[in-house]
């Protein structure tokens, strides 16, 4: 009995041996390794686009479908496969992995590759039921990393798209078909809300294509869609400058989002083949940052930084120094230009630009302003340029006509509320001719010229017009606030050193200056004061002479009020501390700049150039809020 009982016990152990030698190979660890939080968080969020490989989720589904490597050895009809499952089979998890391992197959065939394009149709169409299909189940969650995800690779594919059709120069047509996996994308309409029609533009340009330089931030919005730089045909401009002069004649850009809306989403099971229906929409991004898809509301993303830059990279850079010396070389292009045409309430923010300068120093403050949807949304931007040799009063002259001029040809029965809130920025001499836009002359400048009536001078016509535009004015009715940045209101004694007195010299004056010259000199010469001011000079002053201390317009003005309906601000420049009210810019002192009665005063760390400085153009954003809220509280 004892040996049956220890043979027993052998053949169970025996047994026992055979059974773990035979089925080892089926039984697997489970546990779990200590690894860093870091590098299970990236192993988490790795996808398609951060490491070049489709996502753990997808690699998982494969791996749970039994699918990984059929993927691995013949990837196309699995996923052709796949497609004809999800239309029996609607599922989430079936749909990602879709999306994803066609984006990544369409990546490996090269950005530019015609066999590329249908797998970025199809992972363009697979994102978008992915995030906006109900048939897939509720919203997804804004949480997830896999939204953002299927964002991307919307967007990333769509661009694609757009890139190859433009290197092929294919171009919209109603009802084109796009090939798809497994499937057509029939393209049925085009809906635009930009300014020119997309068949007036040159290029329709993706902004992802593009890295930004000499611009410190690059702002950009999250959302559906694909940022454009539309740059319009130089026909189309000019075709809209015949009805609105003020746009740019060079350089215009306009930035857009577009994006492909899917018609039905409701595909028959069992079908193969399937024709999506699609519409293609460009909106203005200034203008729009959502758009409604079924009954949600989804934010469009958008690039308005990237643009900007596109615009002044394509647009000749004015010679601006040259422009002092020959004031005439900028004939064409002074006056007033909109980035885009007149919008009809909203409020006009008009930058003046300062000596030897040009529209362009205000960039950086531009793509600040832009960037804050509220000041976007209720602001309009527009630009003077002026040769800077030209007299102060003369280039202050030329601003005032171009405002009266906008009023007469955008509302000239004075309808527009948002007009009569318009605010100016000036820069150095900008700020000069800022101030005078709302100041009011009365007889002080002409008097300062000349010791009798006007009209008791010998003066051809042209002549004593002139003489009346420069030297009589009143404040713009329609300016409610001004900024004075760096505004040498007193003058600047760097004009007295030589280098400035010689450039004053070689400084050659416009034409219709130039033929008004003899008439200017005899209402100084004919003075009694033998001391007057241009009749030292022995010539009209030029733009650098006006900046001298003693320059009778600036000693006059400065004492000046400014209209007392019209709210100002001080921002000036101290090259050794910020809030600091002494000392100087490195041009103009702290004296000069500053203004009794200003809403606020500024003192920021920084020189002349102080437009460009964050805490310059964080002011400005608060002044502006600031404006809002003072007219929407009279409301």
């Amino acid at each position: 009995m004892k040996k049956n009982m220890q043979s027993w016990k052998s053949r169970f152990f025996l047994l026992n041996v055979c059974c773990v030698i035979l089925f080892s190979g089926c039984a697997q660890k489970i546990g779990v390794t200590r690894i860093s939080a870091r590098e299970r968080f990236r192993k988490i969020t790795s996808n398609i686009f951060n490491e070049g490989y489709p996502s753990e989720r997808t690699i998982q589904f494969l791996k749970s479908e039994d699918l990984l490597n059929e993927w691995r050895s013949d990837p196309i009809p699995m996923l052709i496969s796949l497609d004809k499952e999800l239309n029996d089979h609607p599922n989430r998890e079936n749909l990602f992995a879709l999306m994803e391992l066609c984006f990544y197959e369409a990546e490996r065939k090269g950005e530019l590759s015609s066999d590329a394009m249908p797998f970025h149709t199809s992972s363009m169409v697979y994102a978008y039921k992915y995030l906006f299909d109900p048939v897939y189940g509720p919203p997804l969650s804004p949480y997830s990393p896999y939204s953002r995800l299927s964002c991307d690779i919307y967007n990333r594919s769509m661009a694609a798209m757009i890139i190859y059709a433009q290197s092929k120069n294919i171009r919209f047509k109603k009802n084109m078909r796009l090939p798809m996996l497994n499937g057509e994308l029939l393209l049925e309409q085009r809906h635009s809300e930009l300014l020119w029609q997309p068949e007036e533009f040159d290029d329709l340009i993706v902004t992802y294509g593009y890295e930004v330089k000499g611009i410190d931030t690059h702002y950009r919005t999250y959302g559906i869609g694909v940022p454009i730089i539309a740059v319009p045909s130089s026909q189309a401009i000019e075709q809209k400058r015949k009805k609105d002069c003020f746009l740019a004649l060079v350089g215009q850009t306009l930035t857009a989002t577009a994006f492909l809306r899917l018609k039905d989403m409701d595909v028959p099971k069992g079908k193969t083949g399937i024709v999506y229906r699609a519409d293609l929409e460009l909106y203005d991004a200034t203008r729009t940052d959502e758009i409604s898809i079924g009954d949600r509301k989804v934010p469009l993303e958008t690039d308005f930084t990237t643009p900007l830059a596109y615009m002044v990279s394509k647009t000749p850079k004015p010679r601006a120094f040259r422009a002092m010396l020959d004031v005439d070389i900028w004939k064409d292009m002074q006056g007033l230009h909109m980035l885009e045409p007149y919008q009809h309430n909203e409020i006009p923010l008009v930058f003046v630009h300062g000596l030897m300068s040009e529209p362009r120093t205000w960039l950086k403050m531009l793509n600040e302003l832009m960037n804050d949807p509220v000041l976007r949304k209720r602001y309009q931007f527009w630009f003077f340029m002026y040769p800077t040799g030209n007299p102060i009063l003369y280039s202050a002259s030329g601003l005032r006509k171009s405002l009266n001029k906008v009023r007469e040809t955008f509302d000239p029965e004075h309808k527009d509320p948002a007009f009569d809130q318009m605010v100016l920025v000036g820069h150095s001499m900008g700020g000069l001719l800022t101030q005078f836009m709302v100041q009011e002359s009365s007889n002080l400048l002409l008097n300062a010229i000349a010791d009798k009536p006007l009209d008791e001078y010998e003066l051809k016509p042209e002549s004593r017009l002139l003489i009346e535009q420069l030297f009589l004015f009143d404040h713009l009715p329609f300016v409610s606030r001004a900024v004075f940045i760096s505004t040498p209101h007193r003058g600047s004694s760097l004009t007295y050193k030589p280098i400035a007195r010689f450039g004053a010299w070689i400084t050659k004056l416009g034409g219709r200056l130039t033929d008004a010259t003899v008439d200017l000199m005899t209402l100084t010469k004919e003075s009694s004061d033998k001391d007057k001011w241009e009749a030292k000079l022995g010539r009209i002053p030029t733009g650098i002479d006006c900046l001298r201390p003693d320059n009778p317009t600036l000693m006059i003005m400065a004492e000046q009020p400014i209209a007392s309906n019209i709210t100002f601000h001080s921002i000036i420049g101290n090259k050794d501390a910020a809030n600091t009210p002494s000392g100087t810019d490195g041009i103009v002192s702290y004296e000069s700049s500053h203004l009794n009665g200003a809403e606020s005063e500024k003192i920021v760390h920084s020189g002349h150039g102080a437009q460009i400085k964050p805490q310059t153009i964080i002011e400005v954003r608060r002044i502006l809020h600031e404006h809002l809220d003072s007219i929407d509280k009279k409301e």
